[in-house]
């Protein structure tokens, strides 16, 4: 396992402190994306603006659904660490 992929483990098992952490680098490449957006458009608008690692395993980490907003994402990701 790659090390950024051993930083995303981390972060979600390190609980919110680290979740939130990976959530703002996350956030901040995907700016102007337009939601609603599948997990899979949360992936593509990631690595069309060459987010780092982390970002983009965030994204894979969560539900295979469609994301009404920031916030609805960060709710989804808090649910994979069972905050």
């Amino acid at each position: 396992m790659s090390n950024s992929s051993n930083r995303i483990e981390e972060a979600f098992e390190d609980g919110e402190e680290a979740l939130m952490e990976r959530w703002e680098e996350t956030k901040g490449y995907l700016h102007a994306i337009e939601f609603p957006a599948t997990k899979d458009e949360l992936l593509e608008k990631a690595q069309s603006v060459e987010a780092s690692d982390t970002a983009v395993g965030f994204i894979k980490r969560l539900a295979q659904r469609t994301y009404e907003s920031f916030d609805d994402m960060l709710e989804a990701a808090k649910k994979v660490i069972g905050q």
